[in-house]
């Protein structure tokens, strides 16, 4: 047997032997001991770890061995018909998931990291302009850890940025401002790469102002039903309520079931919650997601468990569901969309989305939406099936 531990006698200051060992991946460690009887009893209790899972690993279960088939099946799919990722290359890009997602910090310590870091590099006219806007992105995700902001995260953030004083307060900021901000986000998620707090930067090309389209991206109806459909026990009742009630991701993931009240048809978005200008709002609860929301509903807990649980829940719906182009904040922009459309009320749609007023909406949900297809959007529920739906661009 190749891979077991063995035992080495070395020269060293310190160490008298040393224990050479397998690791996953087919990697190899080793460990020093000043005795050759410590390396010795060390070794074979390796071993006898070794030969233990060993055996357990031979008798891998049925359910096991159906996702091995199933995976590999799948990746056969996807990569046109030749098999070039192992499971043992899939279980270690997990195992650094994991590990990124432990070692995160919150968005506050990374910003610390940040400024620290720059500080000194900075003019006096910077710091005037780069701190404000640091703490403006930390006032709503700043208890949040970095991993778990997304770009979808950042996309959202930039699209609710109004003036907070001034003539045009409460009204949306330039493209030119909302590059600012994005830059600082940009510059600090660079922070927490290098600091391992983070795997990916959430400020990227595709949410930066100016590479944005003009109008937010919708999905079509027989779009969100499939991925409905598609999405697991755990985050379909998330995922309802994003496109059904416009709910910000960063208020979903934060959601309890004691503020959704299936009775009265009301969702409650605390001021905890919302950390928006607008403050606490009440969502009307439309009669087609109490239907997707039934099944799932609890008297407490949070809706999802986790933002990286709904993050990797919607990833693998609009895989299934064969979404090949996925628009940013595609759940609150297709509500606002077919909300607007559908009951023909401003200042009822811009209450929904937590608007102080109805002129951010006006300006940004013009789009043209047929009546039939926005009645359609509104009939989506757990057994319906969208049929008369033609696959070119909808009106």
């Amino acid at each position: 047997m190749r891979n077991i531990a063995t035992v080495q006698e070395i020269k060293h200051p310190k160490y008298t032997h040393r224990v050479r060992f397998p690791k996953a991946g087919g990697k190899w460690g080793t460990k020093h001991f000043e005795s050759a009887e410590d390396a010795e009893a060390h070794a074979d209790e390796f071993n006898k770890d070794l030969i233990k899972h060993g055996a357990e690993e031979a008798s891998i279960s049925k359910a096991d061995r159906v996702a091995v088939s199933t995976f590999y099946r799948e990746v056969a799919e996807l990569q046109g018909g030749s098999v070039k990722v192992k499971v043992a290359t899939a279980l270690n890009h997990y195992l650094e998931t994991l590990r990124a997602r432990y070692k995160s910090v919150p968005c506050s310590e990374v910003a610390n990291q940040f400024v620290d870091a720059h500080d000194r590099k900075w003019s006096h006219e910077q710091r005037r302009s780069v701190r404000p806007r640091i703490k403006r992105f930390l006032d709503e995700y700043g208890d949040w850890f970095a991993c778990d902001v997304s770009p979808e995260i950042v996309s959202e953030f930039l699209d609710d940025l109004t003036a907070r004083s001034g003539k045009n307060q409460g009204q949306p900021i330039s493209d030119q401002t909302k590059l600012h901000y994005w830059q600082v986000v940009h510059q600090m998620f660079k922070t927490a790469i290098k600091t391992g707090a983070a795997q990916i930067n959430p400020a990227n090309e595709d949410n930066k102002p100016g590479v944005m389209s003009k109008k937010p991206g919708t999905l079509r109806p027989r779009e969100v039903a499939a991925l409905l459909h598609a999405a697991d026990s755990d985050v379909v009742a998330a995922i309802a309520i994003s496109f059904f009630a416009g709910v910000r991701r960063s208020e979903l993931v934060q959601l309890d079931w004691k503020n959704v009240d299936l009775e009265y048809q009301f969702i409650e978005i605390p001021r905890e919650i919302t950390k928006t200008a607008e403050g606490e709002r009440n969502i009307h609860i439309e009669p087609n997601l109490i239907e997707w929301l039934k099944p799932h509903a609890q008297i407490g807990g949070k809706v999802v468990s986790s933002p990286g649980r709904y993050r990797i829940g919607l990833a693998d719906a609009i895989a299934k569901a064969g979404i090949e182009e996925w628009p940013h904040n595609a759940g609150r922009h297709s509500f606002a969309t077919y909300h607007r459309a559908h009951f023909k009320t401003d200042a009822k749609t811009a209450t929904q989305l937590g608007h102080s007023d109805s002129k951010l909406l006006k300006t940004r949900y013009s789009k043209t939406v047929h009546p039939k297809i926005a009645a359609e959007y509104w009939e989506i529920r757990p057994t319906a099936k969208i049929t008369h739906l033609r696959k070119g661009k909808q009106a």
